[in-house]
């Protein structure tokens, strides 16, 4: 089971069925930084397009403890730097300013594809014929990702050859890291699968039903069992997973009025729900919804209004499109945001506020200004279901909390 969270993904391995525990469980930290592939050319890096370079502008054989340079000999023409200037800001501003060089190089190695050279898809159709002047790895494509059933028979090489090995070593990789290349290029091959999920924001497991049936809540569904929608009696759903089955949470309405607010990071519950990780203690959290409001005509009710927020200077939350604390407003509006972000949930989005200009990432949730490079976070949550329109369509059925004991099985 993969989870897809903003800034993490949670892998659960391949031990046995049952609740999950955090030892069965990897957490794999997510970025968008990079390594900026235009400063070590001749020339140097002038910028990537309006403001700063949102890229670090460093050694990397620096940061994979190789480069020959410095210590007391020749000093490297690159930045091994840290801790001041146009480095320190970019990772001040991704929240990794802790991080020490080491761990800098494992999350980057991870995540930015250009560090790492790709696995050889002809080697392991049959043959490559480049042979030895292939620039891409000859190695078993599942052994590299953790899981070649065929173990020491398989046909393909389950080790790094001595052409790999250069090859490692031309792009700067210690021997240490080499020798954790299984684990990495697993790490990376499953954050590149996660893209492809859809993003707890929203969404839940692939190939179940995760929207709430809008004619149900109205007592109108024709479909009946056959529906592909779940029938719900309210248009949202609170679910906590124990590695086999989905359970509804008892305390789902007071989960739903905590999330609501965007000044909210978890619930005020005992046991908290995340709304970060989308987790509660070690097991994972959904919340299904009926259909974003912007897909439907303005007259539908019950559909699910995502609004977007941006943590304005004071440390409180403004809405896109709405005044903010000098009376400022986005060019970008919740309903504008929705749209673009239901078209690609992981596309970038120019947003102007007077005369300063930024760039969303819906994918990292938070917008950077393009002229100073700072970062602000950005959260989307749903305005809160009034009760009037709920009454209306219910007619006399009723919900409680004593109903929240449904579990949906999941499959294995």
């Amino acid at each position: 089971m993969v989870q897809r969270v903003p800034r993490f993904l949670l892998d659960r391995g391949p031990g046995p069925a049952g609740p999950l525990r955090a030892e069965d469980c990897s957490v794999m930290a997510r970025t968008s930084l990079r390594l900026c592939a235009l400063y070590p050319r001749e020339g140097g890096c002038s910028g990537a397009g309006p403001g700063p370079c949102p890229n670090l502008h460093l050694c990397k054989y620096f940061l994979f403890g190789t480069c020959r340079f410095g210590k007391g000999r020749k000093p490297c023409r690159l930045s091994h730097d840290l801790g001041e200037g146009h480095n320190a800001a970019i990772l001040r501003d991704c929240s990794l300013q802790e991080l020490q060089a080491e761990q800098l190089m494992v999350l980057l190695l991870q995540n930015d594809p250009a560090l790492l050279p790709e696995v050889c898809v002809h080697y392991n159709k049959g043959g490559c014929s480049f042979q030895a002047s292939c620039t891409k790895l000859h190695v078993c494509q599942h052994f590299v990702r953790g899981g070649c059933r065929y173990g020491a028979g398989c046909t393909w090489r389950h080790g790094i050859d001595p052409a790999g090995r250069r090859l490692l070593e031309e792009r700067g990789l210690s021997e240490e890291s080499v020798q954790q290349l299984v684990h990495t290029y697993r790490n990376t091959h499953l954050l590149a699968a996660a893209e492809k999920l859809p993003d707890v924001l929203g969404g839940g497991e692939t190939g179940e039903r995760t929207e709430i049936c809008l004619h149900f809540i109205r007592n109108r569904c024709r479909f009946q069992d056959g529906c592909r929608r779940v029938h719900f009696l309210l248009p949202y759903r609170w679910q906590v997973s124990d590695g086999r089955t989905w359970t509804d949470l008892q305390d789902m309405e007071d989960v739903e009025r905590d999330y609501c607010d965007p000044a909210n990071a978890q619930s005020l519950s005992r046991p908290p729900v995340d709304f970060l990780l989308m987790i509660r203690g070690s097991q994972s959290v959904r919340r299904l919804s009926t259909v974003s409001s912007v897909t439907k005509p303005p007259h539908y009710t019950l559909t699910t209004h995502w609004l977007w927020f941006y943590k304005g200077e004071r440390g409180g939350w403004v809405e896109y499109g709405q005044p903010d604390e000098k009376q400022r407003t986005t060019s970008e509006t919740s309903r504008t945001l929705e749209q673009k972000f239901l078209v690609d949930s992981s596309a970038e989005v120019q947003v102007a506020k007077g005369s300063r200009e930024y760039v969303l990432s819906f994918r990292d949730l938070y917008q950077r200004n393009l002229k100073q490079n700072t970062k602000r976070r950005v959260r989307r949550r749903p305005r809160l279901a009034t009760q009037a329109p709920l009454q209306d369509a219910r007619g006399d059925r009723t919900w409680t909390s004593s109903q929240s004991h449904h579990s949906i099985y999941l499959p294995v």
